[in-house]
């Protein structure tokens, strides 16, 4: 089997399916010098509480267009205080909360310039609690050519990457037959994540991998990632 290339943008407390990515690839490109989109999952998140679902937002500075690289926080609200008691609020009675949330406390307690920082620190914390085995790249320091499908097929060549695992919205934009001219498959990620218990009342699926490692610990965590 092939070197194994995944490749995201930094999101911020990013969900399960984000760390299946990282734990099925051998190399993990985060995609730091692609634009910024206020419309994803870059700076927030959603979490679930007694009233529901709400969405955990870092505030940012950007005018116009700007990679995510370069996109500074807004530390003028106080965005840190403001998460670090909603995620005691909401989950502190949770069973595994005393477990984890040490392990992320101390992210809340420093002030982040770049919004790409922060989040990296996060993934990176949240892979080893998981006892992920992984290689970062950042896509900054490739200089990578192209957009969408012919900027993948360029790392991957400068990786030396046999197989791109990707996530299943680029198929509108992926050519399967273009990976293959370039000696390189196109694996798409199919998974769905069972139902596991969380507190307030119904269900809700795909909330940051947080919800659940608060829930149901990290062990079952690894167990429902490893069985994806």
């Amino acid at each position: 089997m092939g070197l194994v290339l995944a490749a995201h943008q930094p999101n911020y407390l990013p969900w399960i399916g984000y760390f299946h990515k990282i734990l099925k690839s051998d190399i993990f490109v985060i995609l730091d010098h692609v634009e910024f989109s206020r419309r994803g999952f870059i700076n927030r998140n959603r979490v679930k509480g007694p009233k529901g679902v709400i969405w955990l937002t870092v505030p940012v500075r950007v005018k116009g267009r700007e990679r995510i690289m370069n996109v500074k926080i807004d530390n003028k609200r106080d965005w840190r205080r403001k998460h670090h008691l909603t995620l005691k609020s909401f989950y502190g009675k949770a069973p595994y909360f005393n477990d984890v949330f040490p392990s992320l406390e101390d992210v809340y307690e420093r002030e982040w310039e770049y919004l790409a920082d922060l989040n990296i620190e996060i993934i990176t914390r949240i892979v080893d609690l998981l006892g992920i085995k992984a290689r970062f790249v950042k896509s900054s320091s490739l200089n990578p050519q192209g957009k969408k499908m012919d900027m993948i097929i360029d790392i991957c060549k400068k990786m030396g990457a046999s197989i791109y695992f990707s996530g299943k919205g680029a198929r509108k934009y992926q050519d399967e037959e273009t990976f293959e001219r370039n000696g390189i498959k196109l694996v798409y990620q199919d998974i769905e994540v069972p139902e596991y218990p969380q507190r307030f009342g119904e269900f809700v699926p795909n909330l940051s991998i947080i919800d659940m490692v608060f829930n149901i610990g990290v062990e079952e965590t690894k167990n429902i990632l490893e069985r994806l």
